[in-house]
């Protein structure tokens, strides 16, 4: 409630509604005995609910300990969930705001008004912070945003998501790209900027987008036909692609435009795959025929001199 300062909810536990001050202190009832109130909304002198057990979204006055009988706004509803006020009284514009008034607090993304006692950067008696959606504030700048240069990237089954190595902070590095379907690897060209990631039937293909800002309409297919691949590893002293494929019982290779693809080695179930250029290895896990134990195997980078690391357990 903007005009009195103050926070009202709802406890469907306690079935009551309750308020508190800002400053979290003068707490008190507003209604007690509701059946199962749910969203909450207040507007002038009054406090609206719905109750989701008798189906009908109340009104009553906002006033602590009031027992009038509360009035109908309307029954028959069935799931209800929460409540809004569609009106500019509940949004009144603010032109002190100083993201409002100084064209985002001259933030390159977002910016957040704080207030006056928090210690943040000023304009004149305003108090405001700027903050990055994807990458990171730039050091001494405070209003500027940069790319992250080290961070960590996942593959979910239909997205592919990034986040920073330090744990405290909450921007990310890119925007998920999602619609996908079937994502299964993912690895980096870091000297071209460049995600690589595989995805499985129906929509098998190893396919290529800008690391800096992924989207869909940026995905290109490196190779989509006759594959079904899984793990994916790059090789970024010869630039070129390697990855497995289950469903052929093998581990191919490949320049970064689809060119000279090479079968290396047969595998009966190969899944995960690491290259190390610099030392010639290539590691690779084979799940092994169904009743099996999978294995872990190091091979040349060209599929020669295999030996299993890593056997039972």
């Amino acid at each position: 409630d903007m005009l009195t300062h103050d926070v009202y909810w709802v406890d469907a536990r306690l079935d009551m509604i309750q308020k508190v001050s800002y400053n979290g202190g003068n707490r008190q009832v507003v209604r007690r005995n509701l059946p199962n109130p749910m969203g909450i909304a207040v507007h002038m002198s009054d406090v609206y609910w719905v109750d989701r057990n008798l189906q009908t979204v109340y009104k009553a006055s906002k006033i602590p300990g009031n027992t009038e009988q509360a009035t109908t706004v309307r029954t028959g509803l069935s799931k209800l969930r929460d409540i809004v006020i569609y009106d500019v009284a509940n949004q009144p514009p603010d032109d002190s705001n100083p993201c409002r008034r100084f064209g985002n607090g001259g933030c390159e993304q977002l910016c957040f008004s704080y207030p006056q006692d928090s210690l943040t950067t000023g304009i004149g008696s305003f108090q405001y912070k700027c903050d990055c959606a994807t990458g990171q504030i730039v050091s001494g700048q405070r209003t500027k945003c940069s790319t992250v240069d080290e961070y960590l990237v996942f593959a979910t089954r239909t997205e592919i998501r990034a986040v920073n190595l330090d744990p405290a902070s909450t921007s990310v590095p890119f925007r998920p790209l999602g619609n996908l379907t079937n994502v299964v690897g993912v690895d980096f060209d870091y000297e071209d900027k460049t995600l690589l990631f595989t995805q499985i039937r129906p929509w098998a293909r190893i396919a290529q987008v800008p690391s800096g800002e992924p989207s869909g309409d940026k995905v290109k297919p490196i190779i989509n036909r006759g594959i079904n691949p899984e793990g994916i590893a790059y090789d970024w002293t010869q630039k070129k692609i390697y990855w497995t494929d289950s469903s052929n019982n093998s581990i191919y290779a490949m320049n970064m435009d689809g060119s000279e693809l090479v079968m290396i080695a047969r595998v009966e179930r190969p899944r995960a795959i690491v290259v190390d250029p610099c030392n010639g290895s290539l590691y690779y896990t084979d799940w092994g025929r169904f009743g099996t134990s999978g294995k872990i195997f190091r091979t040349t980078m060209a599929g020669s001199l295999k030996r299993a690391i890593i056997e039972r357990d």
